[in-house]
């Protein structure tokens, strides 16, 4: 059996992945939904896309046998920086509507100019962290900011990673990629 390191997306916690733990661990799989640093209860405005990352790097590194990285949204950054830092213990990337990068890519310079009038208009309050929309559950936070704007540094090594899943929407409906690249 595996182990799910599940990462939210944007302004959530690890509670986002509540049931979806639930269901693993009833099929024999452990599951860690992750909640990032500034996204619980302690806020952490300096935290950047290299936290986030090196917080999953320790997650990936204290587990023992397959590791499969569940990234959605945002969640698809950490998990490549991760996978790029860690790739011989990773057995799968999960990427559900979620961000994927190359070297040089943000979350800013990914996003569409609606979700960048959004963390602007979010970030009005101390210019460090990006209030949540009101129209998310009312459990989210704001978001550090450092994480949307950082470039992402790949070496490629994600690469190694055996199997890669791309889980997206299209007209309302979950479509998942049945493609596993070794790209």
């Amino acid at each position: 059996m595996a182990t799910f390191i599940l990462i939210p997306g944007g302004w959530q916690g690890g509670w986002v992945y509540q049931q979806v733990a639930e269901i693993l661990a009833a099929h024999g799989h452990k599951a860690l939904p992750i909640t990032l640093s500034g996204l619980g209860d302690a806020p952490a405005p300096m935290a950047n896309l290299e936290t986030h990352i090196g917080e999953v790097v320790s997650a990936v590194k204290s587990q023992q046998g397959d590791v499969v990285l569940v990234g959605q949204s945002y969640g698809g950054m950490v998990v490549s920086g991760a996978a790029d830092a860690a790739p011989s213990q990773i057995r799968a990337l999960v990427y559900v509507d979620a961000y994927v990068p190359d070297t040089g890519d943000s979350v800013w310079s990914l996003t569409t100019p609606r979700f960048r009038d959004l963390f602007v208009s979010g970030a009005r309050a101390d210019g460090l962290n990006c209030a949540p929309p009101p129209t998310l559950d009312p459990r989210c936070r704001p978001h550090p900011m450092g994480t949307f704007l950082q470039s992402i540094n790949l070496s490629g090594r994600w690469r190694e990673v055996p199997r890669k899943t791309f889980v997206g929407r299209m007209a309302g409906r979950a479509v998942r990629s049945s493609t596993f690249i070794n790209a």
